[in-house]
């Protein structure tokens, strides 16, 4: 039988001294999508007083008051794409640099991405340094399982090159990476029992979270009292995001009879053609994807996800910090609790998400609680908040290290809760940035020396 995630034990609270972090990222830094997700934890880290030394591919958007850059794909000051020498050799190169400044330098906490972290893992450890692996979703295993089996049933293909395209190699590589990590950061419940469910220890999964920006991302305003009942579904239209398990929900309700249903995304080949019918349906309206998810939100009453595999898709924290109502799978990782700040479903199952839909859009006083505890939540789901919870993981991981050096609070409270004092108003304090220093490496992967470095994870 599973074991069911119980979180992680109290968070040590420590004395509060600034950070020494090495932050591995083997993408495009502050590019859409984990980039982003990176470039905030990054930032939030920085604008906390803590010391970040960036290891990254290349730097799309930098953050201000970074100690140092090393971009491991930049050659004279030009970005080199990973297809340029090859995918996983690239990550085999990121990793090896990487690897080298753990070796060479002092740091409290290596934060490490996946498929570029195996010996920079290893480095943390020989080192007694923690070294925490980032799990962006569930175990991967289980997301070639999930995703895969849907694509089947509905008869597609998963895209040749595609992240859930099973690929043995990758889960190999994987696992050496969870092996090697002190502990492995995940993002929701669901990510978690992903991991329970093939044996891992529930001590090594660190309960972390996303966020959204609220200078970005805020409640509208004003409203337009005019405009239908609206809800909106933004992300790739594939599969594994559920989009058609959402339209056969919204179709099926009474709220498309007035109401309208928008799709903002780009579709995977044949999943388009498939949901032709749907999609014609005067209801829905088929947009291109956004960047200014903003706007979307503004104009919509309820969100609607309903996935069947996921980390903890940002657009739920999004959402909530536009005051719109989640209509979410249990598979979306949302900080949702049901009935209080939106109404989550069972993966699949078509007939609770419609009349789900149907409540929010025919009761008044439904809708009016929702959005109420939507906004109460929402100071919670700020980056900010969330930077605050990943301090206190590396602290946690740092007294299981070295406990001589670092002091539990009693009563530290669970990382999931939201139940900080920082958090009590939804900002905490921040102290100033230091000075930062770029450089690019000084070999790459396709010199002659960088060839014969190459090895197993490239």
């Amino acid at each position: 039988m599973a074991t069911q995630p119980t979180g992680t034990p109290p968070v040590p609270r420590a004395d509060g001294r600034p950070l020494r972090i090495l932050y591995s990222f083997p993408h495009a830094f502050g590019s859409p999508g984990i980039g982003q997700t990176a470039w905030n934890q990054v930032r939030e880290l920085v604008r906390a007083g803590h010391t970040v030394t960036l290891v990254a591919a290349s730097v799309a958007q930098p953050v201000t008051g970074v100690r140092e850059v090393e971009q491991t794909m930049v050659l004279g000051g030009r970005r080199v794409p990973h297809r340029a020498v090859g995918r996983m050799r690239a990550f085999g190169w990121h990793d090896r640099r990487a690897a080298t400044r753990v070796h060479q330098e002092s740091f409290d906490i290596v934060h490490a991405w996946p498929l570029a972290s195996a010996r920079t893992l290893d480095a943390a450890q020989d080192r007694g340094i923690p070294g925490l692996r980032e799990v962006p979703n569930t175990h991967t295993a289980h997301a070639y399982e999930v995703v895969g089996r849907e694509y089947a049933r509905l008869g597609l293909p998963v895209p040749q090159g595609w992240s859930h395209h099973y690929d043995g190699d990758r889960l190999v590589l994987e696992d050496r990476e969870y092996a090697a990590a002190h502990g492995l950061l995940v993002p929701s419940d669901a990510v978690a029992q992903s991991f329970l469910d093939r044996g891992f220890d529930n001590s090594r999964l660190l309960r972390h979270r996303y966020g959204f920006d609220p200078a970005v991302i805020r409640v509208p305003i004003r409203v337009d009292a005019a405009r239908p009942f609206t809800a909106v579904f933004l992300g790739r239209c594939e599969p594994r995001k559920g989009l058609h398990f959402a339209l056969d929900a919204w179709l099926a309700s009474k709220a498309s009879e007035t109401g309208r249903f928008l799709i903002y995304g780009n579709f995977v080949p044949g999943y388009r053609e498939m949901l032709a019918e749907q999609l014609a349906h005067p209801s829905v309206e088929v947009r291109e994807f956004t960047d200014r998810p903003a706007r979307v939100y503004a104009q919509a009453d309820i969100l609607l996800l309903p996935t069947i595999e996921e980390g903890s898709a940002l657009v739920t924290y999004e959402a909530q910090g536009a005051g719109v109502i989640p209509l979410v799978s249990e598979a979306s990782g949302a900080m949702v609790e049901h009935a209080v700040n939106g109404l989550l479903h069972t993966p699949g199952d078509v007939a609770t998400l419609s009349s789900q839909i149907d409540l929010v859009f025919g009761s008044e006083r439904w809708r009016r609680a929702l959005k109420q505890g939507v906004l109460a939540h929402a100071p919670t789901l700020t980056w900010q908040a969330a930077g605050i919870v990943l301090v206190d993981l590396y602290r946690q991981a740092l007294a299981q290290l070295r406990p001589e050096g670092y002091t539990a609070r009693p009563g530290g409270l669970h990382p999931g809760t939201g139940e900080y004092p920082e958090l009590r108003d939804g900002v905490a304090r921040m102290s100033t940035s230091h000075g930062s220093v770029h450089r690019d490496s000084v070999e790459a992967p396709w010199s002659s020396r960088g060839s014969r470095l190459h090895g197993a994870s490239g």
